[in-house]
């Protein structure tokens, strides 16, 4: 705590009065109880996928900046490899097309460099 220069409290109230007035709000002393900090995981990405015979049909979104360069795993395949083609929902165009191992039933995909918050792929099993 000694080192954090500036922290703050957000204070919600559910019903206020019209005519209310600003209000200060001081702490004294703050004290970190926990013997670690505690840790908030904000998820890179999340997407769905349609899934097919053998072609699925996936799209993946984040509100933690730009695609490109987030991961995304998917498990259950039941192939060697696959192959994917990144189509960007925007441009109404394919991107990039790449071909990757399945290891253990499971392929990790990087999203190639997109200055967009989307990005839709299909995924073919080899």
């Amino acid at each position: 705590m000694s080192r954090i220069q500036r922290w703050g409290i957000k204070i919600y109230g559910l019903q206020t009065e019209a005519a209310s007035e600003p209000v200060n709000i001081r702490v004294r002393n703050p004290r970190v109880t926990a013997a670690e900090a505690p840790v908030v995981n904000v998820p890179e990405s999340r997407g769905w996928m349609m899934s097919g015979e053998r072609t699925s049909y996936g799209w993946i979104v984040t509100d933690n900046g730009l695609i490109g360069g987030k991961t995304v795993g998917i498990e259950g395949i039941r192939a060697s490899a696959v192959m994917i083609s990144w189509y960007d929902t925007t441009a109404g165009t394919f991107v990039s097309r790449i071909e990757l191992p399945v290891q253990n039933g499971a392929v990790t995909l990087k999203v190639p460099e997109l200055k967009r918050n989307d990005v839709a792929f299909t995924m073919k099993l080899n």
